[in-house]
């Protein structure tokens, strides 16, 4: 087990440090590690299945899938507790919901300038 998570462990931060190194953005260097630290590891059960093998030579497949699966998890939750953390110094980490509503405009244009937020929240400017 320790050697599964090793590998998946070496594969997020790996996935996430040579970007970063290459000045990638944030967003890029996030995405990289995710997808390299979450390794098919489905392929190795359906392999192992499907060359006749015991059922037991799925297990380490089974494993490492299971594995990644929390460690994505997790990684993804850190960074989004810390960007959260980041965007907003002193709040109590709570969005605020503002509701948006399309309502008809007698002019029949847009009725405003609308902006999109970096995390793809409809603003009126």
């Amino acid at each position: 087990l320790g050697a599964v998570v090793l590998l998946h462990s070496i594969g997020f931060a790996c996935g996430y440090g040579l970007p970063k190194s290459r000045n990638y953005k944030e967003s890029t260097a996030r995405t990289i590690s995710i997808e390299t630290g979450m390794q098919n590891s489905a392929l190795a059960v359906v392999l192992a299945q499907s060359i006749g093998a015991p059922p037991l030579a799925a297990l380490p497949g089974a494993i490492s899938a299971l594995t990644h699966s929390c460690l994505g998890s997790l990684l993804a939750a850190y960074w989004r507790i810390r960007d959260r953390k980041e965007d907003s110094p002193g709040d109590d980490g709570v969005d605020d919901i503002i509701e948006i509503r399309k309502v008809p405009n007698p002019k029949g244009d847009s009725g405003g300038k609308y902006g999109v937020d970096d995390q793809g929240f409809i603003f009126k400017v």
